[in-house]
């Protein structure tokens, strides 16, 4: 079954909602998940993977349609992607459903999104209607220039992720970062906004698992990192689990990333 998929994009990482201040599940395009129970009735919610059944349908739960103001200003964005269940359990109908499991195909671009509310034009005017979208966010989106979702290998590139996405970077009082050029953990911690809630040390274990995963991709052993031993250390469960299912996933003889 095909299906649409609104998924956070943070720090160069693709999650799933979280709950409350814990992060949400990590996709890897082309990777399938691991298999979740599914079953019907009171914890329908909780249990296994969420899409739905047409590209609107996603936006009531996950809004992919947000202006550049306001994801720059909460340093994440919801992305819409395209879906596979591979065949496996789904229930539900309609616009919600869940599945056992499910593979990220691809992701629908904004000009893709665009063409496709401006060819279904009832749909548009439903969810305006409805709340969902307003004319005024419609036309702001539309305007905007939001760049294809692309994976992030470059050491140099995951490393100014922490600084780039802190609350204080470019505050002169508070940020050390733009005299400092490159970023670094050390550095950071000489800012007086160090330790602030969304400083860049909120975004330590986005950086070591984006460092992990580039080493995977150039073929390094899991286990003997650093940055995989200081995410154990710290008891990030989230990503050490995903990380070993990615190497037991590219050491099967996987393509990753996806061609």
């Amino acid at each position: 079954m095909t299906g649409y998929k609104g998924i956070i994009y943070r720090a160069g990482i693709l999650r799933s909602k979280g709950n409350g201040q814990e992060l949400g599940d990590i996709f890897e395009l082309g990777v399938p998940k691991q298999k979740a129970a599914v079953t019907g009735g009171i914890g329908f919610s909780e249990m296994g993977y969420s899409l739905c059944s047409s590209i609107e349908a996603v936006l009531p739960w996950m809004d992919y349609l947000k202006p550049l103001s306001f994801r720059r200003l909460i340093r994440e964005e919801v992305r819409l992607f395209e879906v596979n269940t591979l065949d496996g359990k789904t229930e539900g109908s309609g616009g919600h459903i869940k599945a056992e499991t499910l593979v990220i195909k691809r992701e629908i671009p904004q000009r893709e999104i665009i063409a496709y509310f401006e060819e279904n034009q009832e749909s548009l005017n439903r969810l305006i209607k409805s709340g969902s979208l307003t004319e005024t966010g419609w036309k702001e989106y539309c305007r905007d220039r939001i760049e294809d979702y692309a994976l992030i290998t470059d050491a140099a590139a995951i490393s100014r992720i922490p600084a780039q996405n802190c609350l204080r970077n470019g505050q002169k009082s508070l940020c050390l970062y733009p005299e400092a050029g490159e970023y670094s953990f050390e550095t950071c911690k000489k800012c007086p906004g160090f330790r602030l809630a969304g400083d860049a040390l909120s975004y330590r274990r986005d950086y070591l698992y984006l460092q992990c995963r580039r080493q995977l991709i150039e073929g390094k052993e899991l286990e003997l990192m650093e940055e995989f031993t200081s995410l154990r250390a710290n008891g990030f469960e989230c990503e050490v689990r995903n990380l070993r299912y990615l190497a037991d996933w590219i050491s099967g003889g996987n393509d990753f990333p996806a061609k």
